[in-house]
């Protein structure tokens, strides 16, 4: 594939831009939709238009959706919009942005919003974070026993 994809969860990946070319390798490797996290002409010409990506993603019989956000100024309402979409959309999802950042942060944003909806894959898997607060706390206790 022309783009990298980067696994969130099962039901998430995220890469950088997406061009029309890579429609096909994208249908191939299993998603179901494509979400397009860029405001049209942010790169300029080189950067294929909202309405062309559509009409590819569409023919290829994938789910578009286009949710363009600005780079560090994401809102709680995008967020909680953007929640809606998703979990509504056919899995697995490929969002993509300019770096994947936006991508990835709307998507773990939403999922933080509600994380006990069961709408998400590994929802209820313990994040990296709880897992290391628990080695902790269980190393605290062996040191209060000593």
């Amino acid at each position: 594939m022309a783009i990298h994809p980067v696994k969130v969860d099962d039901a998430f990946s995220h890469c950088t831009q997406v061009m029309v070319d890579d429609i096909p390798e994208i249908v191939a490797a299993g998603y179901k939709t494509l979400i397009n996290n860029r405001p049209d002409g942010e790169d300029g010409a080189s950067q294929p238009t909202t309405p062309v990506l559509r009409a590819a993603a569409e023919a290829a019989g994938l789910q578009f959706i286009a949710f363009p956000v600005i780079p560090n100024q994401i809102t709680a309402q995008q967020v909680a919009e953007y929640k809606h979409l998703i979990a509504h959309a056919p899995r697995p999802i490929l969002g993509f942005c300019r770096s994947g950042n936006r991508a990835s942060t709307l998507y773990l944003r939403a999922k933080m919003l509600y994380p006990q909806d069961k709408q998400y894959a590994g929802a209820n898997t313990p994040s990296p974070w709880s897992k290391a607060k628990e080695l902790i706390r269980a190393f605290w206790n062996k040191e209060k026993d000593r």
